[in-house]
């Protein structure tokens, strides 16, 4: 797999490009990262007093070599300022090249399937091939990259996977199978509509397991031009992982969903959504209520249940455009939680800043910033970020 990575770079490197676009962003972050193995590993734990203050690089590149024949590269480069926190690392998401034809596409390299079964990319090669205008197919298999790490003996996993899709005016549907060393599924997946009703789901069967793997259906529903409603199920089974050195088994959720979007006056609307959450320990209630402008959003929460926390939130928020190319927007949410060992309710609020200013037709700067208070979690108080981005290209 190595050669081939090598020949594809080697390639792009000779053959200068007919047409190209992408863009280049560079930027400094801080705060805890997410939970994955390349910062939680052998054994070590997350420094909550730690600023895990690190750069940020990542290239996107799309281009022809040819009519025919195209590539993708999609990078990213994170160096930590501070060594102890494992986050100086490379990561290449996608190197490919594709070969376009009257009846599909080919690809070869590291891509990374669209798929709720799949994450992370894929060293291999793909087919995807159109019988018909209505009928297709697609084909792909390699060796699962998870995170993006460049190469990597250990903890790799193959896989196969097709799939054909039948398409209509109306909608389309797709039936798939995934084979990997661990287990085998098979599914099917469907859009529609009849009339102004919409409507799609899934459904995944773990065939080596012999159980239901996940599914779900969701319906949605404009009654006039001033009430639209929805609903939806969804079954979902997580799988066996290990966080913070304790061991979890995997589990079943089921979870139900209705909505209602009512337009109050013009492009003012009350959204009301209630979920209901069942385990095989409990069942949790979650009710919203969001009052939505056209430049802000005030809303409340309210979850109850069988499980371990009572939580009432609260949430405002809203975005303005300040100055030509100068956009802000900015939000507080307020929360009170009580655990069932608890006597009195604790509060802790969330504050965040996102702006965004256009330096350029093709260059943009973008600042992010959260702020908890009162968290008591392993994660810092605060995560931020300064990003700097330019969009170049012969489009």
């Amino acid at each position: 797999m190595k050669k081939i990575f090598i020949f594809l770079f080697g390639l792009l490197c000779s053959v200068s490009a007919v047409d190209f676009d992408g863009s280049f962003s560079t930027g400094i972050y801080s705060g805890t990262p997410f939970w994955n193995p390349d910062n939680y590993s052998d054994g070590n734990t997350i420094d909550p007093e730690s600023s895990f203050l690190r750069s940020y690089n990542r290239l996107r590149l799309n281009g022809s070599l040819t009519q025919n024949i195209g590539f993708k590269i999609n990078a990213l480069r994170n160096d930590g300022f501070d060594s102890e926190n494992r986050l100086s690392e490379t990561k290449l998401h996608q190197v490919l090249l594709n070969y376009r034809f009257s009846k599909g596409t080919v690809m070869a390299g590291r891509f990374m399937p669209f798929s709720r079964w799949i994450y992370g990319s894929i060293d291999g090669g793909a087919v995807d091939y159109f019988i018909s205008r209505q009928l297709s197919v697609n084909v792909y298999g390699g060796v699962l990259r998870q995170y993006g790490r460049l190469f990597e003996d250990e903890n790799t996993t193959n896989l196969g996977y097709a799939d054909i899709a039948y398409r209509i005016k109306q909608g389309r549907v797709k039936v798939k199978m995934l084979s990997t060393e661990e287990n085998n599924r098979a599914g099917i997946d469907f859009y529609s509509r009849y009339k102004t009703l919409q409507f799609s789901g899934n459904w995944g069967y773990n065939l080596t397991d012999n159980q239901i793997a996940d599914g779900g259906v969701a319906l949605f529903l404009p009654v006039n031009s001033t009430l639209s409603i929805s609903g939806a199920y969804r079954l979902m089974r997580t799988e066996d992982f290990i966080l913070n050195r304790i061991d979890f088994s995997g589990y079943l959720i089921e979870r139900f969903t209705i909505g209602a979007k009512v337009k109050v006056f013009t492009k003012h609307y009350l959204d009301f959504r209630q979920m209901l959450s069942m385990t095989s320990e409990y069942n949790d209630y979650l009710s919203v209520l969001n009052f939505i402008g056209p430049f802000y959003s005030v809303g409340i929460n309210y979850l109850d249940g069988d499980s371990d926390m009572k939580r009432i939130g609260f949430n405002l928020g809203g975005h303005y455009e300040v100055i030509k190319d100068l956009r802000l927007s900015a939000g507080v949410s307020p929360v009170n939680y009580m655990y069932s060992y608890q006597d009195t309710y604790q509060r802790t609020v969330a504050y965040y800043l996102r702006a965004g200013y256009t330096v350029l037709e093709n260059l943009n700067l973008a600042l992010n910033f959260n702020l908890y208070d009162n968290l008591q979690s392993l994660h810092d108080n605060y995560r931020g970020g300064l990003l700097l981005k330019y969009n170049f290209g012969s489009n």
